[in-house]
Formats: structure tokens, sequence, C-alpha cells
């Protein structure tokens, strides 16, 4: 390693000569200060002179990661690998990195050397589980996370994430968690994720009474610690179906991005435990479709063409002012960010929200299919209730503004649907489970899809799956989740009046 190093950092490009060592302390400096510019210039020069100072690449890896750049950070941390072979740092920013940019298999392989060199690295062992789970090695999976609890026992999430494949606890486990939850000391998330997990255990138990205790104990911690606004929430929703009405669609006739066969895209959408991942795992079977799973591509592709000023205006304010070009544009540019994926006749795009956003498709991208995921009403409130989501969702922790945002979401579907009643298919996850065949020969035809076995199949599809439903879709159809709210209907049925006094759920 050279005792200086020239750095470039004045805009004329001189440089000055400064040690290793005060190259590091300007770093730390800018990192500390959160000037993520400064720190990936100063980072890479000094990786670019010295490159196997390990104290460089660590910051970096924390920008591109804050800032997705999934590509760079592949690169990079390879090029840490080959400095470092040894350190397990490396590929775990090589396994982050991989994830994303969807090489699953590699990316698990990096996360099992990452683990592999440092072994006391529960964290990294308990994220290699949840890899695992995610490919569908649901026995590694279960090793990974027994592991994590068998050497670090005072790590709780890995106990939230076991208990998704084995929701029995010991008798340890149990008390352990137990006294924990009602300490007054300790971690809120690990209270949250022992909520939880002790949810689930007296759910396999049927010890109803216990199980909607510790869950509605949960909720309310995971809500209290979220920074949202419900009311801004649905007051958005009203304004999508004011913005988005038949007027501004009568003056934007033919206007989006034409994809050059006709219908590449697949919009799959729907509230979240509304069958979302269930539908496009029985689409993506078909060996005409590629699964692109929930893709952030049309929201980036949109920001892409907004200016400072539409931007300003707030979504959905901005729709009415945007020309043909830039409706155009955003389709165009959807299609070129989601390249990677496209490589067969179609790709899904499975990001639930969506459903917010089919004003946005139609114009920009006319010849997407649309499937819309429909399911009852308690059904969906008692699965988003009783799921304890990674990032998002945060209506979901108070059965209040739970039931609201299904009577927001409900109502805006229905706007959508009158609009486009031809463009939009419904699928029913009810009739799915009863009517699999039929249910699934109408949903190919809507795609123009020729018919396929493999779709039947759906839990054989080898895909990786990164939502809550990972486990569940690698098995076949079954019905014992339809009606599982009643099990707890005396807390419920105050919602349910409330979905029946909206007309979202009928009488009879």
């Amino acid at each position: 390693m050279p005792t200086f190093i020239n750095l470039k950092i004045r805009k004329d490009d001189s440089g000055v000569d400064k040690s290793i060592a005060e190259s590091l302390a300007l770093l730390d400096k800018a990192y500390s200060a959160r000037r993520s510019q400064q720190t990936e210039f100063l980072a890479k020069q000094i990786i670019n002179q010295a490159p196997s100072t390990t104290a460089a690449y660590l910051p970096l890896f924390e920008v591109l990661k804050m800032q997705q750049r999934f590509d760079e950070l592949e690169h990079l941390s390879q090029q840490g690998i080959l400095h470092h072979p040894n350190e397990g740092l490396y590929y775990y920013n090589h396994a982050i990195a991989l994830r994303f940019l969807r090489e699953p298999l590699k990316a698990t392989d990096a996360m099992s050397q990452a683990v592999k060199l440092c072994p006391n690295n529960y964290q990294w062992l308990n994220l290699l589980g949840i890899m695992n789970k995610e490919n569908g090695q649901i026995t590694d999976a279960q090793l990974c996370f027994s592991l994590c609890i068998e050497n670090a026992p005072h790590y709780i999430a890995p106990y939230w994430h076991r208990s998704d494949l084995s929701a029995k606890l010991s008798l340890n486990e149990q008390e352990y968690l137990t006294t924990l939850l009602n300490s007054d000391l300790g971690n809120i998330n690990d209270k949250v994720y022992a909520a939880f997990t002790l949810y689930r255990h007296y759910q396999q138990r049927q010890g109803y009474g216990n199980a909607f205790h510790f869950l509605s104990r949960g909720a309310a911690l995971k809500r209290a610690q979220l920074h949202y606004k419900h009311s801004d929430e649905i007051l958005e929703h009203r304004s999508i179906a004011e913005v988005f009405n038949q007027q501004l669609f009568a003056k934007k006739k033919n206007i989006g991005k034409h994809t050059p066969n006709g219908d590449n895209p697949i919009f799959i959408c729907g509230m979240p435990r509304s069958g979302t991942t269930l539908a496009e795992q029985i689409i993506s079977a078909h060996p005409l479709v590629n699964g692109g799973d929930e893709l952030l591509e049309l929201a980036n592709a949109t920001q892409t063409v907004l200016t400072p000023s539409l931007a300003q205006l707030g979504f959905p304010r901005w729709a009415p002012k945007l020309s043909s070009k830039q409706w155009s544009d955003i389709g165009e540019q959807y299609l070129l960010m989601t390249n990677g994926i496209n490589n067969k006749r179609f790709f899904t795009d499975k990001m639930p929200l969506n459903y917010k956003a089919i004003g946005i498709i139609r114009l920009a991208l006319p010849d997407a299919k649309i499937v819309y995921c429909q399911r009852d009403p308690m059904d969906i409130l008692w699965g988003c209730y009783k799921q304890l989501f990674g990032q998002g969702n945060n209506f979901t922790y108070d059965l209040s503004e739970l039931t609201e945002m299904i009577i927001a979401h409900h109502q805006l579907m229905q706007h959508w649907c009158s609009l486009f009643p031809e463009h939009i298919f419904t699928l029913d996850y009810q009739t799915l489970v009863h009517k699999q065949v039929s249910t699934t020969e109408k949903l190919l035809k809507f795609l123009t899809l020729d018919w396929h076995e493999q779709c039947l199949e759906y839990h054989r599809n080898p895909r990786t799956v990164h939502t809550m439903s990972n486990a569940q879709i690698r098995q076949p159809l079954f019905s014992s989740n339809i009606s599982q709210w009643r099990n707890y209907q005396e807390q419920l049925m105050p919602y349910y009046q409330r979905f029946m006094q909206a007309g979202v759920i009928k009488e009879g």
C-alpha cells in the first residue's frame, strides 16, 4: 500500500498528496456527514490507487446500496473479492447486489460463502435463510433459522422467519419470547417479532384468544413506530378517481407507447394478501412469460419524465398536464428499464399498489394487460393484519385504518373497472380455489396465451419469490385460509359491519 496517494479534490483537477491515513480521515468525515457525492468521489480515488484498502470500500458499499446502484455494487464487491478472497464482507455485499439484480442462485452462493467465512455473524445466517426460502429451499432455510436460534437465542428475527415454515415453539422458546415481550427493557423491533411469532404459535394450536392477544400487541407496537398519516392515504385514493376521470381519457385517446408485439407487460395488482403472488406464479409458469416480481420501474419511468414543476404538484395532480409525448415517453422509459426482464413474449409486474397507477398504465402503455386480484374483504383484512411486512403497507397495523384502506381500494377499483371493463381481468381468489381449471383458462385467454398445463402446477414453478407468500405458493391450491377470520369473529365483527355499511360486503 503506498504511503501517499494523489487525490484530485479540486474543481480544476489539480491534486494534493495525502497519506492513506489522511485520505481515510477525509473519507470518514464525508461519510459521517452523509455527503454521498463526496464520499463516493474520495472512496473511488482511494480504491483506484490503493485497491486493497478495505476501509475505503465500506462507505462506498453503503452509498451504492442506499442509491440502489446494484450494477456498480456488484462490480465493486467483485473487485474487493479479488483483493480479499477470505473476507466475508465482500461476499456479503456481492450477494446483496446479485439478489437485487435478479441472480438468486448466484446471490445465495455468495451469501453462503460470506457465512462460511464469518460463521458467527447470525444476521448474515438469517439472511441466508431468507434467501433460501425465497428460492424454495425450505429445508435449508429452516436449518439456517434454527442455527441462529440455537447459537444466538437473543437474536429474535429468526424466530419470526422460522415461524412461517414451522410455527410451533418449544416451551423454553415460548417462555423466553413472552418474558421479552412483557419486559420494560429491550428493543421494540424484537418485541414486535416476538409478539407476531407468539401469535403464529397459538394460531397453530387453535388458541385463538391468546393468538389475537399477542397479534394485537405486536401490531400496536409496530404502528407506534411508524411515521404514517392515514388521512393522506385515503385522500390520495379519492384524488386519483377525481383526476383520472372519463373526460381525461377522452382527451388522451390514441397516445402512449405501443409494444412491438402488442402486449408485453402484464400488470398484476391488488391489495396485499389478495392473491397477487399466486396470480404471478400461475401466469409465469407459462413458457412465454417471465416473472418480474414487484417492480419499481413504472414509478421510476414516470419520475424521469416529470419536470420539477410537475413533480411539485404531486400525484395525481400532474396527470392532466402531461402532453401526449410525455405519456409516450413514460411508456418508452418503462420498456427500456424492464429490458433485462423482458426476455420472453410477456413479463409480469406484480407491484400490488400498481392499482393506484392503472390510469398511468392505460395512458403510457395502452397495450398492457391488467389483472386485478380480488378477494373477500374480511379475508384481506385478516390476511394483512396478521402479517408483519418488511416495509411499506403501514396501514395494516391498525384494524380501523386497514378497514378504511380496503374500502378506499374497493371504490378505486370500481372506478377503474367502470372506465376500462375490457382491459382489466378480475381474478377472484375464492373462485380460483374452487374452480381452478376454468378460471385459469379464462385468465390465459384474456392474456392471449395458449393453454399450458404448467399453469395448474404453478407450485412447481422454480422462480425466486421475494414476497411474504413465498412459502405458500410452493404448495398446490388450498382452501384452509378462506374465511380464517371467523376464528376471530368476535373481535372482527365491527369491521364486517363497516364493510357492509360501505357496500363492500353484500348481505346474503
